[in-house]
């Protein structure tokens, strides 16, 4: 079988083209970004991934954090917290989870107790200007 002069047969190798920027930017490229589909499985908070939107992860663990509140679930809000999410932080309502563990009905106190430790600043209103305790 003739080669026709195109593929790998006849490609030169990428170091005889000259390629040394195009691979070292390629390097860099997937040391910073998530750009396999199962880097997310192993890679670290230091690597980005593309397919997310600014600051989503951060909205998620918020919405983790007011649920897990406002169930009245301690382990998972301790988790949460341990994780680094910031309990003073409201959801799109202006709602903290402080402000959905004392709404239940007689309320989460020992939640309550626990983001009052941690959450900065404790006393916030929500749109309708209600303050959580």
């Amino acid at each position: 079988m003739r080669s026709s002069g195109r593929g790998p047969a006849s490609s030169p190798k990428p170091e005889q083209k000259g390629n040394h920027d195009g691979q070292e930017f390629c390097r860099q490229l997937v040391a910073a970004y998530n750009v396999h589909a199962f880097d997310s499985l192993h890679a670290g908070p230091a690597k980005r991934d593309l397919r997310r939107k600014k600051n989503q992860a951060r909205t998620e663990a918020v919405v983790a954090l007011t649920w897990a509140a406002s169930q009245g679930d301690l382990d998972e809000v301790r988790a949460l917290i341990a994780a680094g999410v910031q309990p003073g932080t409201a959801d799109y309502d202006g709602r903290t989870p402080m402000h959905l563990a004392a709404a239940e009905a007689g309320g989460h106190t020992e939640i309550a107790a626990l983001l009052r430790l941690h959450a900065e600043p404790p006393q916030r209103t929500d749109k309708r200007e209600a303050a959580a305790v």
